[in-house]
């Protein structure tokens, strides 16, 4: 008997860039220097210094919110006991949606989160809504620690593994410059206005500048996407 064994036929692995479904952000291994040359990471860091520093400064402020809109002690620490919750819930709710949704869809929702939580902050100073104080606090909480999360993902899918202890080093000094944009500035307005609302009226302005970011970030991988796509036509022979 001759027994002929059919080779078993490799189905051709598919590379499925961000342009095509928004998943993966298509990786080569980049240095430190490189990295710091780049528009995604300039345009990524930004994004992450703001969604702390608007974060932070509520969270280091939140008693003395609480207190302006007449709550007492104990529950300006039940606020505060909310948003640290929130911090902590968030770090394995945006890196779980980033391993299933990818970079558009968490870091899309981040900025919109934060954005809502900027506004009900606001309005709750305005309103003097404890309710609204308390859905606030729990979206500022979410952006608070979701910007590490989102950060060490996409340092790792952008940028590769080869130097990402290196490059992800780099990328968490983004909690130097959110201290400053964020307490500090806070404290400036503060000390000239004495008003919640009026020293908090910039987390609107950061709100918007962070989607802003998202969709300049977006752009720029959609165009280096094509870019990659009509490369790869040209060496197969594919285009004239």
């Amino acid at each position: 008997l001759n027994i002929k064994v059919r080779p078993r036929q490799e189905k051709p692995e598919k590379v499925l860039g961000e342009q095509s479904l928004g998943i993966r952000d298509a990786a080569r291994d980049i240095t430190t220097g490189e990295m710091l040359k780049s528009g995604k990471f300039h345009l990524f860091f930004v994004w992450s210094v703001l969604m702390l520093a608007g974060s932070t400064s509520v969270a280091g402020n939140a008693v003395g919110i609480a207190g302006q809109i007449g709550l007492s002690a104990g529950a300006a620490a039940v606020m505060t006991m909310i948003l640290s919750a929130f911090n902590a819930i968030s770090r394995i709710f945006y890196g779980a949606l980033y391993d299933h949704k990818g970079r558009k869809i968490t870091m899309g929702m981040a900025g919109i989160v934060f954005a809502m939580g900027a506004g009900g902050l606001l309005l709750a100073l305005f309103l003097r809504s404890v309710v609204l104080l308390a859905i606030s606090f729990a979206m500022i909480g979410m952006s608070m620690g979701g910007a590490a999360s989102i950060a060490s993902a996409y340092i790792l899918n952008t940028f590769g593994q080869a130097n990402y202890a290196g490059n992800y080093g780099v990328q968490g000094s983004f909690s130097l410059f959110s201290s400053f944009f964020g307490t500090t500035v806070f404290s400036f307005l503060y000390r000239f206005t004495d008003n919640y609302i009026v020293s908090y009226l910039y987390e609107a302005i950061y709100a918007a500048i962070i989607l802003a970011l998202y969709l300049a970030l977006n752009r720029l991988m959609n165009v280096e996407t094509a870019e990659r796509h009509r490369n790869n036509l040209n060496r197969e022979g594919c285009m004239p």
